[in-house]
């Protein structure tokens, strides 16, 4: 009887863990120290704090992987990647080929992706995902505009804009599609997007993924999917998860006039989400208490955790990344930002990550991100 009853507790277990939006299993970063990708370092070697890059995410070309980084030179900065176009935060493009060491070195740096919009005061680019479509074959980009500075608070998201590309480097925002989305007033409350992470159905299905939304951090989030629509002049319906748990459509300005349903609260930003062991996975960073690593002086530490999640916007359990190669947590409120995972042939788990891990260790503390840097890690779940 007792063999009997440890083998029913054995198989519950098994079932659970294969229940729709449950846990995946853990997840610790191994293989050595991390490697940088991305560095100030690398641009401005006496002066680091002159510039920062962080929020990565990418998309893989059957030669090379090509990595969208937030950031670049501060304003009055002249020289380096952000420096063609005098605006505050930009998206800069860096590639390496599709080889094992490539991936683990440093990138080059192709050039300036986000638009050079000098019509409107505070304009800041963020990052959002990178995918091919099935549709047109094209590579597509998303990326957040901002006015008047880039404070999530203070309502200075105002739209998220959608790229498209024959080869993944030179890129268009075609008035037709775009915005994509943008700020909407909704009961009286002004409610931004950010942050939209967007994968594609195997076999040109629908694209759906999940995004930032609020009016103030810590934000919250939501899903939503894109239905093609041929016969629609944007050629597709945005359709966002309401909280009537409806599919609510968007109008074609990418306005919306619905309150999107909140699936979580208390989050930063969406690092990527991804397709791993057979379920979709959201990678973010969070802010939690830690004892080790670099002091900043701020309050909070950070560290990674991810969850899996169904195209219907069913969550599984929190789940911590652990680590053999840093501290994880790390007291450095800047330490572990903005975790870009994807899963490469022959096995690889790759984690980019924005980390001021070295600047702090080499020139203390600084504010603003500055000295921030792209760091890779592998993980073996």
């Amino acid at each position: 009887m007792k063999a009997h009853s440890q083998f029913l507790a054995l198989a519950a277990a098994m079932l659970a863990m294969l229940a729709p939006g449950t846990a995946s299993a853990l997840s610790t970063e191994t293989s050595g120290a991390p490697n940088t990708i991305v560095s100030p370092y690398t641009y401005w070697p006496t002066a680091p704090q002159s510039g920062r890059f962080y929020n990565a995410n990418g998309v893989l070309t059957d030669t090379e992987l090509l990595l969208f980084v937030q950031g670049g030179g501060f304003v009055n900065v002249t020289t380096g990647p952000g420096s063609e176009c005098p605006l505050g935060e930009q998206i800069l493009l860096f590639s390496a080929a599709r080889t094992p060491s490539a991936l683990r070195s440093h990138f080059t740096y192709e050039g300036l992706v986000s638009p050079c919009n000098t019509t409107a005061s505070g304009v800041h680019y963020t990052t959002g995902s990178a995918f091919k479509s099935d549709w047109d074959s094209q590579y597509k980009l998303l990326i957040n505009e901002t006015e008047n500075g880039a404070e999530f608070g203070e309502g200075d998201f105002k739209r998220v804009l959608l790229g498209t590309s024959p080869n993944g480097k030179s890129w268009t925002y075609p008035s037709s599609v775009n915005p994509f989305l943008q700020q909407s007033t909704v009961s009286g409350q002004l409610i931004s997007i950010v942050e939209v992470n967007l994968v594609q159905e195997p076999g040109g299905g629908d694209w759906w993924g999940v995004f930032n939304f609020g009016s103030s951090l810590p934000s919250q989030l939501g899903i939503l999917k894109v239905e093609k629509a041929p016969s629609n002049p944007r050629g597709f319906v945005i359709k966002i998860l309401d909280t009537s748990n409806q599919w609510s459509s968007v109008a074609n300005d990418g306005s919306f006039n619905f309150m999107p349903k909140n699936l979580l609260s208390g989050l930063d930003r969406i690092g990527s989400l991804l397709l791993n062991n057979g379920q979709y996975e959201i990678w973010f960073h969070k802010k939690v208490a830690a004892s080790q690593g670099c002091d900043d002086g701020i309050a909070n530490g950070s560290t990674f955790v991810y969850r899996t999640i169904t195209k219907s916007g069913v969550l599984g359990d929190e789940q911590a990344v652990q680590s053999n190669v840093r501290v994880m947590p790390t007291v450095n409120n800047t330490g572990r930002l903005f975790p870009y995972r994807f899963n490469a042939g022959g096995g690889g788990k790759y984690l980019y990550s924005s980390s001021t891990d070295h600047i702090c260790q080499d020139k203390g503390p600084q504010a603003g991100f500055r000295g921030m840097e792209i760091v890779l890690t592998f993980v073996d779940n």
